[in-house]
């Protein structure tokens, strides 16, 4: 007999655990203007940045993210790093490799629209 609320609490609680932290952009630009250091990364290709990005971002296509390429780029796994790209999938995406490669703070802030509308 299959008892599925038990894989249903399992998936809560690792969800809960979850390193990734999802956040909206209001409460990313709270959290950032609270910090004195933290990495701002966009996650699309090339030409989706180049037409427009947040002030101050990085690039790093989640196509490229590796432990190597994630060492050269964001050095310090100290430093929270807050993902972004344009709909959301590959900020999620993103997010779960770099905490997978350890970085301790990930915060997921899903998609750029209404971010160049916002004063911070």
């Amino acid at each position: 007999m299959k008892r599925p609320f038990i894989y249903h609490k399992t998936v809560q609680k690792q969800a809960m655990e979850s390193p990734v932290k999802k956040v909206t952009l209001h409460e990313a630009a709270e959290k950032m203007k609270q910090m004195d250091r933290y990495y701002l990364v966009d996650v699309r290709d090339e030409m989706e940045y180049i037409t427009g990005h947040a002030r101050g971002s990085i690039l790093f296509p989640v196509n490229t993210i590796n432990a190597q390429t994630a060492a050269e780029i964001l050095p310090d796994k100290e430093v929270p790093v807050f993902v972004y790209c344009r709909s959301g999938a590959r900020s999620k995406r993103a997010a779960l490799i770099l905490a997978a490669l350890k970085y301790r703070d990930v915060f997921d802030m899903g998609s750029l629209a209404g971010w160049t509308d916002m004063e911070y």
